[in-house]
């Protein structure tokens, strides 16, 4: 596939990078590492970094997604109802705005719908945003604006079987 066919693809359903200071790369699909600058758009298995001092906003209609500095997000998947994001670390904000959104961290799956909420250093904060929350518990967790949750905090259990603490 062309440049101008490459281009046209990353078009079809992705992010695409609204604002951005500093120095945040994207790992695109079939082109490489590419600076994110305003306009380019980030479709699925798109990995964003940003570095020190850096931040970048992305989105897709009415809906936002921004990275904060020290971040390593990938772009699972996007569609007209979904986006899904993986953040392996660092910081994320999203404004669910119509669409919802899906981000999984270190294997707990936080669904977001209406409003605004954020993962950071491991903690998710709900500003106006609900959310569903799979893999702290047994069962998924609903979530209301305001609550805060340390998605690092999990009950791991003993480590030696014999281990009575």
């Amino acid at each position: 596939m062309g440049l101008a066919g490459a281009t046209m693809a990353l078009h079809a359903q992705s992010l695409e990078v609204q604002a951005s200071s500093g120095t945040v790369e994207a790992l695109l699909p079939e082109l490489g590492w590419r600076q994110a600058v305003v306009g380019r758009p980030l479709p699925a298995d798109t990995i964003l970094t940003s570095w020190i001092d850096s931040t970048a906003r992305a989105g897709i209609g009415d809906s936002t997604c921004s990275v904060g500095p020290l971040t390593h997000l990938r772009v699972v998947a996007v569609s007209d109802q979904l986006v899904q994001l993986a953040l392996q670390a660092g910081s994320v904000t999203v404004e669910t705005g119509g669409l919802s959104y899906e981000i999984e961290f270190r294997g707990v799956t936080i669904h977001l719908q209406g409003g605004a909420a954020s993962v950071s250093d491991g903690v998710l904060t709900l500003t106006t945003a609900t959310a569903v929350v799979s893999g702290v518990s047994a069962q998924p967790l609903p979530l209301k604006p305001g609550a805060v949750l340390d998605l690092l905090a999990r009950n791991e259990g003993p480590v030696f079987r014999t281990d009575s603490r």
